[in-house]
């Protein structure tokens, strides 16, 4: 379902601005107050909301009308297009490579590349697969392009194109992962002449998921690192790239910083004032319970274990829920960050800016804590048995490389050695350790000033 949801007026500007948001993890991303009254200043901000992507609560603040849906056949093409492309294009990166192999591989395949890491759409029958392989080839492959390129021009006309023809520009989050509102309304916006800005969304979207099919007027990245991923592996040529850091990060530009708190679902909300580690979770959140358990073991084991206390952050999006009632039992000194105020925009930002450590397991949080200046953990050897485990990745992964050079990022690759890097840390060891400045990964600033910024240059 496609809605829009007017913000404010800007009456001595005569700007519209459209948002899209179209999955439910754009609004704990983009809808921040730094954003809309930045943007606010230059027009008339109004969001679109595809996919009841918003909460009640936002609905209600935000005044939400219905509008009309991208129709389903349209959305199945373009599923299959990006899978298509994913395995046509597979040997660009690494990761892609992976990915498609554990997607669409034959067993031999999926055997020999097998990964740690588990991958949507591996449920897909051998019929649907094989059509993914065949439309790769031409002149299938340019067949399929036609078709859905014809499809838009028959059901992209009438109220949709209403819709969006009142706004001088249209801003999208790019996710990366395999959907169909990005391409479909990037190609309608350029197809009436209205500027459309793609938004990096996450730390590894332009390096390890799918391929850009549909190119943006502009593209507002995190840094040069993602800049240099969207003209390498997409091969971009005609977008404007635009480094101007992550919306999630901004708060770490500042000084000040509010006492940790985290928001145990059974205790309450707890003022953390002993030292904590801040164990993160994954987003397939396979490895949790094991990453958990063993700084559990490593920190109980040290003399200062007793006053030391351990948090545990879950994905907010994991596809996998975990029990940890047991460790709970066992372990007084766990705690969960996970309660009702557990997902408030920058409530997680001063329990990584306190926490005596951040051990994590290959997500962005990884980048955030060394955006913080703060030590953190990757252990390397954890996960399901696999051909392709996380060491490797570390090495050969896109937005990863260069990571083991970092400092203050320690990458254990046994439990003995993830017991002496947290006994060393509580021991004051690895106080000193020079913190890396990461720019190059994600630009520092304020990110909805640079966006406004962006928004503005684009007035012809």
């Amino acid at each position: 379902m496609l809605r829009f949801s007017l913000i404010t007026k800007n009456r001595n500007n005569n700007m519209k601005i459209g948002f899209v948001i179209y999955t439910k993890k754009h609004p704990s991303s983009f809808i921040r107050t730094e954003i809309i009254d930045a943007l606010n200043r230059q027009g008339e901000l109004h969001f679109l909301e595809i996919n009841d992507s918003m909460s009640e609560k936002q609905r209600l603040e935000l005044h939400i009308k219905e509008f009309t849906q991208i129709p389903k056949l349209l959305k199945k093409l373009s599923v299959f297009q990006q899978s298509v492309n994913l395995w046509k294009y597979k040997d660009r990166t690494i990761t892609h490579t992976v990915r498609a192999y554990n997607t669409f591989g034959n067993t031999k395949q999926r055997t020999a590349w097998y990964s740690v890491i588990e991958y949507e759409n591996t449920s897909w029958g051998s019929i649907r697969k094989t059509a993914v392989k065949l439309f790769s080839h031409e002149p299938f492959h340019s067949l399929l392009a036609a078709g859905i390129h014809f499809t838009r021009m028959f059901f992209f006309q009438g109220k949709l194109i209403d819709l969006i023809k009142e706004y001088d520009i249209i801003l999208i989050p790019f996710g990366g992962h395999i959907s169909a509102e990005f391409g479909n309304l990037t190609w309608l916006c350029r197809r009436i002449n209205i500027p459309v800005v793609a938004l990096q969304e996450n730390w590894d979207n332009l390096s390890s998921k799918t391929f850009i099919v549909d190119e943006p007027d502009y593209f507002a990245v995190w840094g040069r690192q993602s800049a240099s991923h969207l003209k390498s592996i997409h091969r971009l040529r005609n977008c404007k790239i635009h480094e101007i850091g992550s919306p999630r990060f901004g708060a770490y530009s500042c000084d000040e910083s509010a006492p940790p708190i985290a928001s145990d679902p059974e205790r309450g909300e707890i003022k953390l004032e002993r030292p904590f580690i801040l164990v993160a979770g994954t987003g397939d959140g396979l490895d949790d319970e094991m990453l958990i358990e063993s700084t559990l073991m490593a920190v109980r084991n040290h003399p200062r274990g007793a006053t030391v206390d351990v948090i545990y952050r879950p994905h907010p999006f994991t596809r996998r829920s975990n029990s940890i009632a047991r460790l709970r039992r066992e372990y007084r000194n766990l705690i969960l960050d996970s309660g009702s105020n557990a997902r408030e925009p920058d409530h997680h930002v001063p329990l990584i800016k306190h926490a005596q450590v951040v051990v994590n397991h290959f997500s962005t949080m990884t980048l955030e804590a060394l955006i913080a200046k703060n030590l953190v953990i990757v252990p390397l050897y954890l996960g399901r048995p696999a051909n392709y485990r996380y060491d490797r990745f570390l090495d050969e992964a896109q937005h990863y490389i260069g990571a083991g050079l970092v400092p203050n990022l320690f990458t254990p690759s046994n439990a003995d050695q993830l017991q002496e890097l947290i006994q060393s840390l509580l021991s004051g060891e690895l106080a000193d350790t020079f913190r890396t400045d990461i720019s190059w990964m994600c630009k520092k600033g304020r990110y909805g000033e640079s966006l406004a910024a962006l928004v503005q240059s684009t007035k012809k």
